[in-house]
């Protein structure tokens, strides 16, 4: 990750790589903040969930959605795998 972070006052800030996925017909931009050791994405940001279907995304990855409204939760886990992702909206369990 060398070059794509920076340190301000103790707190590590990442800065997500501009990456595009996607077929002929639909493309959806990320910024990737962490890959695994094969160069599958583990975490990643962007104002469009990716679609289903999509390589590239390792099980497990989580996508953050940064448009969402205020009270929604904008968190996304791949319950696919690698080669068709599937991201499924995380939501809070209700207090008992």
């Amino acid at each position: 990750m060398a070059g794509h972070e920076e340190e301000i006052f103790g707190q590590i800030i990442l800065k997500g790589q501009k990456t595009y996925f996607g077929t002929t017909s639909t493309t959806v931009v990320v910024y990737v903040l962490i890959k695994d050791w094969s160069g599958d994405v583990l975490w990643c940001t962007g104002e469009d969930v990716p679609t289903d279907d999509l390589a590239g995304f390792a099980k497990g990855c989580i996508f953050i959605d940064t448009n969402v409204a205020d009270g929604t939760s904008g968190t996304y886990v791949n319950i696919g795998t690698k080669l068709l992702a599937e991201f499924s909206l995380v939501t809070s369990a209700a207090a008992s």
